[in-house]
């Protein structure tokens, strides 16, 4: 006699309860790790239906840049799925213009010499990285004509 592998309702896309058993998740629970993903949508995904992080985006910036005045510019990696933003903000530093400040390359003119900092928040849908940092040192200004 053949059985039939049973198929979850609507709110457990493809996921049997054999399969909840073997991945460890919560056959009467539709979202085991409670991130807002039901099991079978993160299966599916490549996700892990344990892990209520597994969703959340990582910015990671790139090292401290080091420069003469002029353009600076910055870099960071996006690791994250979905439609996903990056916002970057100046924490500390002469204010300048921020560029591409909703990049993961923002840029700006130094013209005064200083220690430059930013601070970057990235997001996939409802989703928001932990803060990142990007670092920067406009050094040797030229002297000015007066």
């Amino acid at each position: 006699m053949l059985i039939a592998p049973v198929t979850w309702r609507s709110a457990r896309p493809s996921t049997r309860r054999v399969d909840e058993y073997r991945l460890g998740t919560n056959p009467s629970n539709p979202d085991t790790d409670g991130d807002g993903y039901l099991d079978g949508e993160e299966v599916n995904g490549g996700f892990d239906p344990r892990d209520p992080l597994d969703h959340r985006p990582v910015l990671v910036a790139g090292a401290p840049v080091s420069s003469d005045p002029g353009l600076i510019r910055m870099s960071s990696v996006l690791q994250g799925r979905g439609g996903c933003t990056v916002q970057w903000a100046q924490v500390a530093g002469p204010a300048v213009q921020l560029h591409g400040a909703d990049s993961v390359s923002p840029a700006f003119i130094g013209r005064a010499a200083g220690n430059y900092r930013f601070e970057g928040l990235a997001k996939c849908g409802t989703n928001l990285s932990d803060p990142a940092e990007l670092l920067a040192t406009v050094q040797n200004v030229a002297p000015t004509a007066e």
